[in-house]
């Protein structure tokens, strides 16, 4: 346990000056005022009714988020995280100190999915704020006389943190083992359009880590989602495979 919080203090210190921080801040910012100025503009179109606002504004989020947003978004905070040693030729340094090899590994995995999570609960208040910004703007759509519906914007949130682990765990070990920045970005983009433009035409594209975020928002509003569907069982469970393959890599790595 020593090796764990010593290690997480490290990368802390590692990572404290570089632009990580601002990517975790400023990307569920942007997207939040993207939303907003959306909404405002034709949010006439979706709200209406008996239609409950906050449902409305959680859902044009989350779905933004799961389209296009987090897998370039975990390709870079991945690529980012592990750069800090690459760019410094630092492994020798890591391999070389009184700690066991698999501490390395497993301190940079808690690190980045410490960040993982907390952008994703970040990116849940402010889709709260963003609400209460739109109940000035156009108090019309009847924002402030709505349930904030809080339980089932942070079940999505949660959902969404659950059925991204398989794809963190493919960047996470793919920037771990490779130096080149692009490599990983790459990959999200590549796999990013892939699925986009097959995920309705094939029923095994369900399959694909990639895709399971996208399942998440296959849900009624009206209720809140269970947590522990397929794609959330799936993503634990080849993100737990692919993490262990990542972790055996690690141990058995020549640093040369």
């Amino acid at each position: 346990m020593n090796h764990i919080i010593k290690g997480l203090r490290a990368e802390y210190l590692k990572t404290h000056q570089t632009s990580i921080y601002w990517l975790l801040l400023l990307c569920p910012l942007a997207l939040n005022i993207l939303v907003v100025l959306l909404l405002n503009e034709v949010g006439q179109k979706w709200i209406k009714g008996e239609t409950n606002p906050w449902k409305v504004l959680y859902f044009f989020n989350y779905n933004l988020l799961a389209e296009f947003f987090i897998v370039l978004f975990i390709a870079m905070m991945t690529s980012l995280i592990n750069q800090v040693e690459h760019k410094g030729h630092s492994w020798k340094h890591l391999y070389a100190l009184a700690q066991p090899r698999w501490a390395v590994y497993v301190n940079k995995s808690l690190y980045s999915v410490g960040m993982l999570f907390f952008v994703l609960f970040y990116f849940a208040l402010m889709q709260m704020i963003s609400g209460l910004v739109l109940s000035f703007l156009r108090p019309d759509f009847g924002f402030q006389s709505r349930d904030l519906a809080i339980i089932f914007n942070f079940t999505i949130m949660l959902k969404m943190f659950l059925a991204a682990l398989a794809i963190w765990s493919i960047h996470h070990w793919i920037t771990f083992r490779y130096r080149n920045f692009s490599l990983s970005i790459g990959i999200g983009l590549l796999m990013l359009i892939f699925i986009t433009l097959t995920i309705n035409s094939r029923e095994w594209i369900d399959y694909i880590p990639y895709a399971y975020v996208k399942q998440v928002l296959e849900v009624k509003r009206e209720a809140v989602p269970a947590i522990f569907t397929q794609e959330v069982w799936l993503s634990l469970g080849v993100g737990f495979v692919i993490w262990l393959g990542g972790l055996w890599d690690a141990r058995r790595r020549d640093i040369l």
